[in-house]
């Protein structure tokens, strides 16, 4: 396999995150209301998963992100200038896709565990039997406040950004091996920490009004948008394809 272009981390500033905003913007605005219903399926289905006793939850954790992968080939579809097709979601299923995405799903899975993890120890095993067993109505002490999905949404930001941003694309688009893609992402991400930081940032503003917001349900819009921007920095980041805005410097991967 070839070597992957990157562009140069030292010259690499916060503001480059605007730049992947944008692109985002410019991949939603080609099909705002499928790019919004594939985005939409994958959550449906893991509310539905997670209705399956005992197990939903974990069960939902590897159902769902692998299926959301699909929309990586939709994005890269949309920016090559094709059409964004519903069978993009099912891809990842398919042979010579799925033994990737399933092991990039495993790592994945780092982050509700981070999350139960997290208010377990906050809130103790009542948090655990709420989230992981199912038994959310016996524990209404929990539903009652919004700290509650704080402390179980907020600790796993950074990690989702690690693992989610650059990784996907480069296991599904390029066929590298998970743990491969996980430990070059790591590298680039703390070699210019400053965009992701950004890309962090409108995450938590974006749950902040979910959360916090009687018009939340609305922040599930921004979700496609959101999605774009990530592919829209490995697209900038990789070199694969020249970016809207003015590209920097582009290097060979090692």
């Amino acid at each position: 396999m070839p070597a992957t272009p990157f562009v140069d981390f030292a010259a690499l500033p916060a503001t480059r995150a605007l730049h992947w905003f944008a692109e985002g913007a410019r991949l939603w605005r080609r099909a705002p209301v499928m790019l919004f219903l594939l985005a939409f399926v994958p959550l449906l289905v893991e509310g539905l998963v997670q209705l399956i006793p005992l197990v939903g939850f974990v069960l939902s954790k590897f159902v769902a992100p692998l299926m959301s992968f699909g929309l990586i080939f939709g994005l890269d579809a949309l920016a090559r200038g094709e059409r964004l097709r519903v069978s993009h979601l099912f891809m990842p299923f398919r042979d010579g896709h799925f033994s990737g995405a399933a092991r990039l799903v495993l790592w994945t899975m780092l982050v509700p565990a981070l999350q139960v993890t997290v208010a377990t120890i906050v809130y103790g095993p009542a948090a655990l039997d709420a989230i992981v067993l199912g038994h959310i109505l016996q524990h209404p002490e929990l539903m009652t406040t919004r700290a509650f999905s704080w402390w179980l949404i907020l600790p796993g930001i950074p990690l989702a950004v690690l693992l989610m941003t650059l990784p996907p694309p480069m296991v599904l688009l390029r066929g590298m091996a998970p743990g491969r893609a996980i430990v070059l992402s790591a590298r680039r991400m703390f070699a210019a920490p400053l965009p992701f930081i950004v890309l962090a940032l409108v995450s938590i503003a974006i749950l902040f009004v979910a959360l916090a917001s009687p018009w939340g349900a609305l922040a599930l819009l921004l979700q496609p948008w959101l999605m774009a921007s990530m592919f829209a920095a490995w697209l900038d980041l990789s070199g694969a394809r020249e970016p809207t805005s003015t590209p920097a410097k582009v290097l060979a991967a090692e």
